[in-house]
């Protein structure tokens, strides 16, 4: 990902008002593809990309994401999810706050 508008801070935060680990990227004007490395962020419950201009897809890396509790990436328009069956069975349903984005073709 590159960074184009505003700084965002990328080590871990919190979600306003609870102490849920996240990394919250919406609205940065981010472009590119999201980096596999994401998926290293295990202990992650709210990771937000929505309102970007990311591209490709979403790396298999991140069914590694099992802590999540909410996920957008909606409104990036090259940005989509594969459409394996062993990423759509094993993730995203097992979160209960997600915006999704397209499923690749």
């Amino acid at each position: 990902m590159r960074l184009v508008r505003r700084a965002f801070g990328i080590h871990p935060t919190y979600w306003p008002g609870t102490q849920r680990p996240g990394l919250f990227l919406g609205g940065n004007d981010l472009s590119g593809e999201v980096p596999a490395e994401l998926g290293a962020l295990t202990t992650a419950e709210e990771l937000t990309r929505d309102r970007n201009r990311l591209t490709g897809q979403l790396p298999a890396e991140m069914t590694s994401l099992t802590e999540l509790a909410t996920f957008r990436f909606g409104t990036n328009a090259g940005l989509c999810a594969p459409g394996d069956d062993d990423f759509l069975q094993a993730w995203p349903d097992g979160i209960p706050d997600r915006d999704d984005g397209p499923t690749c073709p």
